[in-house]
């Protein structure tokens, strides 16, 4: 009698240690919020993987990937409407046909020209944005497809915590009224923490903004305000973030004069290194909670960008290929994965493609490294 309870019992606990595990390797989502609701994922598991931000290059516009270190995914913005098919690759290329969380920071289309198209491109988890109306085309297509894919939309607002999780949250700071003349001070403000790690994400807000939230707002990377206008990136504000790292998404050669001198000159008195879309194409930054690195174009810089000896200069680093010790992949220095791979995995090498290979390595199927272009 005693055997045959030690058996149920052993085979009960298999049946409830495998029988909880998602195929396939895929992860748990966030489930649908109501419209009004503030409430957010929380869990007592450790993280324990990779925070990955990707600044998608939109022109002039804003779009940031985020693949979270619990294996979920997120969305801030998705640039003009023609950008719809760049958006879509970049995230499906890295593997993913579902956006957990979908922030649209505030109605105007160079946000969100596109959010309809993601929004039937993708399962969509949960979707996000300000109660702030618009009567262009763009906005009115995206609320039809949120309606055809039967989603509800959660209010962003300050105070709202889009993820609770122990050692990652992602907390908006804005808006901070109900009401604004300027649609660009709608814009959701996202603080997002990793460990040790905090990164800002602004929207369109203006200066206006960035002087009502409060709180502790240091951050190691910030995503400027409104492409780099003069009407944001207040001294106030660029002082209480001082980051190390400052993003702008902007297009090249646009006819707002984006970014503008006095914005940059703001970031850069603070001690931030500037890292430009139009200047670098996409920008991947990836954290363990702890260390920050970031590749932008040909650059890659680790740690605390203020110290010279952190930067690898562009020739440096084209004169060879870049390595994932981890996969035992052979990439150009110019490959998008290179960005995605985990500081301690990374290693730059001067050796012959042929040394390389001879030492177990294989090319990188994405960007063929080491072939005639």
């Amino acid at each position: 009698m005693k055997t045959r309870i030690t058996a149920l019992f052993l085979a009960l606990m298999l049946l409830l240690t495998f029988g909880g595990c998602l195929p396939g390797g895929e992860s748990s989502s966030a489930p649908d919020a109501p419209e009004t609701s503030s409430e957010a994922v929380s869990t007592e598991e450790e993280t324990k993987e990779e925070l990955k931000l990707h600044f998608i290059d939109v022109g002039q516009g804003d779009s940031a990937f985020i693949e979270l270190p619990d294996g979920r995914c997120m969305l801030v913005d998705c640039g003009e409407t023609e950008y719809g098919e760049t958006v879509e690759g970049y995230i499906k290329n890295l593997g993913y046909t579902k956006i957990d969380i979908f922030l649209v920071t505030h109605p105007h289309t160079d946000h969100m020209g596109c959010a309809a198209y993601i929004i039937e491109q993708f399962e969509i988890g949960q979707i996000c944005m300000p109660k702030a109306d618009s009567t262009s085309y763009q906005y009115e297509k995206m609320l039809e497809a949120v309606s055809d894919k039967g989603l509800k939309i959660k209010r962003a607002k300050a105070g709202v915590k889009l993820i609770d999780r122990q050692g990652l949250t992602a907390e908006l700071l804005s808006p901070v009224d109900e009401t604004y003349k300027d649609k660009n001070d709608y814009s959701s403000v996202m603080l997002l923490t990793y460990g040790e790690n905090r990164f800002i994400l602004t929207g369109d807000a203006t200066s206006k903004v960035e002087k009502q939230i409060e709180g502790d707002i240091s951050a190691d990377l910030v995503k400027i305000g409104h492409h780099g206008s003069k009407g944001s990136s207040c001294e106030e504000f660029t002082k209480r973030v001082s980051p190390d790292f400052a993003i702008i998404s902007v297009g090249k050669g646009n006819k707002y004069g984006h970014p503008t001198k006095e914005a940059i000159e703001r970031w850069e008195a603070v001690g931030a290194k500037i890292l430009r879309t139009d200047e670098l194409g996409d920008i991947v930054a990836v954290s363990d909670g702890k260390q920050l690195t970031v590749t932008a174009g040909k650059e890659y810089f680790a740690a605390d960008p203020k110290d010279p000896s952190s930067s690898l200069s562009s020739s440096e680093v084209t004169t060879g290929y870049v390595l994932n010790t981890s996969s035992k992949k052979v990439h150009s220095p110019e490959c998008p994965s290179v960005g995605t791979i985990a500081l301690q995995n990374r290693k730059d090498s001067t050796e012959t493609l042929a040394k390389l290979l001879a030492d177990g390595y294989t090319v990188c199927g994405t960007c063929n490294a080491g072939e005639e272009k």
